[in-house]
């Protein structure tokens, strides 16, 4: 039951449904709907920075290098290896792929985190240092790619 109510399976649903049945947002809600979706990851993001400031702990959380062993090397490789080799993908599709597997974490899975009271420490964390490694492998990345 708490999945059918989850607002990340809820909305997308709907959305799909409204434009299924081309059903439009009145203007004035649309306008409304475009706001709240710019400002989500800002404000996700403010969320993230204010709970690592009231970390106390500067210990990487056991499973850190786990998560970010599986996010920064094991997902780009994995996808690499499916877009290169296993399907026939135009090149630009195939480096698009690579790019989007090597970002950082981004901000839903802190949400979720917070909202089903889970390890935010760990979460958070993997947020940060996923940004801080992904300057480094999306550049390697797009200079490959470049020739």
């Amino acid at each position: 039951m708490a999945l059918a109510k989850n607002p990340l399976i809820v909305s997308p649903v709907a959305g799909m449904a409204l434009s299924g049945l081309g059903i439009t947002l009145p203007a004035p809600l649309a306008e409304l709907a475009r706001l709240l979706g710019s400002s989500a990851s800002p404000c996700a993001l403010v969320t993230i920075g204010l709970f690592l400031a009231q970390t106390r702990s500067i210990r990487p959380h056991p499973a850190l290098g786990a998560v970010l062993f599986m996010k920064m090397l094991f997902l780009p490789a994995a996808t690499a290896f499916l877009a290169f080799i296993v399907f026939d993908m135009p090149p630009v599709q195939r480096e698009a792929a690579v790019l989007l597997a090597a970002l950082p974490i981004g901000t839903g899975p802190f949400m979720l985190a917070t909202m089903y009271q889970r390890d935010t420490h760990l979460v958070s964390q993997s947020i940060f240092i996923s940004t801080v490694l992904s300057v480094i492998s999306v550049s390697v990345l797009l200079a490959w790619f470049q020739g």
